[in-house]
């Protein structure tokens, strides 16, 4: 029996194939980064695919014809971007569909520094772990606090994922210069800084 992110796995490989059939370039961002780069399980399998080459929202019709095509569900986010519910093997499996609208903003360089990663053959780009971290420091919501302090004593305290000061920083410095120091202070307080024995300043 296929576990769960066995399942996710393969439903994004789906995805992915049929996007990339109507020329629809996207990278992974949020939480499933985490499972894709590491392995490492997660608690959470929903996955946000971060269009880069076409809208979202003025193309609707278009990711909701591949919906249709392929007999998934499709709905639409508080962002009035496209997301698919697909079932699976029992499990019914989220995909959000994003672009840089409203608050959500991933920079070019970012973008152009993803990971690609073999999944069920299928090629895709993935956003750096890193990378992940400063969006959610830049967020700052209490959910994506909350996210940064789990990755924190789950992961990088117990050397399960590697990441650099190093990488962190080209993340914050694809930000405006207005934006950066907020999201360091954001990182310094969950105890990022501490943690990776760099001093921060």
């Amino acid at each position: 029996m296929s576990t769960q992110l066995e399942k996710v796995k393969k439903v994004l490989a789906k995805v992915a194939t049929e996007l990339y059939r109507n020329d629809v370039d996207f990278v992974v961002i949020g939480s499933f980064v985490i499972p894709l780069l590491y392995n490492v399980p997660w608690s959470t399998y929903d996955i946000d695919l971060f269009i880069t080459n076409k809208s979202t929202v003025a193309e609707y019709e278009l990711f909701e014809k591949i919906a249709i095509e392929n007999g998934w569900d499709v709905g639409t986010t508080p962002y009035g971007t496209p997301y698919y519910e697909i079932y699976y093997d029992g499990e019914v499996i989220r995909i959000d569909l994003l672009e840089n609208v409203y608050d959500i903003y991933v920079p070019k360089r970012i973008i152009e520094r993803a990971k690609e990663v073999n999944v069920e053959g299928v090629k895709i780009k993935v956003i750096r772990l890193e990378d992940q971290l400063v969006l959610k420091a830049r967020a700052a919501s209490e959910e994506d606090v909350s996210f940064l302090k789990s990755i924190l004593e789950k992961l990088v305290r117990k050397n399960l994922v590697k990441i650099t000061i190093g990488n962190i920083e080209e993340a914050i410095q694809a930000f405006p210069e207005t934006e950066q120091n907020s999201i360091r202070r954001r990182l310094a307080l969950v105890g990022f800084y501490t943690t990776l024995s760099e001093k921060f300043e």
